[in-house]
């Protein structure tokens, strides 16, 4: 997006609202008896995570992440694109190779 002479990195989220500035939230919580941690309202708003949704926990480095789940290719990881097939996620091109070496039958594109 160019506003005047600059460019101003931009994105339009899910509500078709345009975010030209990302903004850090953050929080300081507590563990529970139970070692769990309550995820404030904000914040799983920031990343639109919804009760029920999953929510991928894992380490990078000395920090703990936390972000909302996209089931990806279970070949290749992808996250674009992919279907269920079988109970498996798969993107087009892994279906396009497992159907190539006749592990699979790729329905065509509508």
């Amino acid at each position: 997006m160019y506003i005047g002479h600059r460019q101003i990195n931009s994105q339009i989220n899910s509500k078709g609202l345009v975010i030209l500035k990302k903004k850090m939230i953050g929080a300081v919580r507590g563990l529970d008896p139970q070692g769990r941690v309550v995820i404030p309202k904000g914040l799983r708003e920031a990343i639109e995570v919804q009760k029920g949704d999953f929510l991928e926990v894992f380490t990078d480095g000395r920090r703990i992440v936390c972000r909302k789940h996209q089931p990806g290719c279970v070949f290749c990881g992808s996250i674009g694109g992919v279907k269920d097939m079988h109970g498996v996620q798969v993107c087009r091109k892994c279906a396009k190779e497992m159907s190539r070496l006749g592990a699979l039958k790729v329905p065509e594109a509508t």
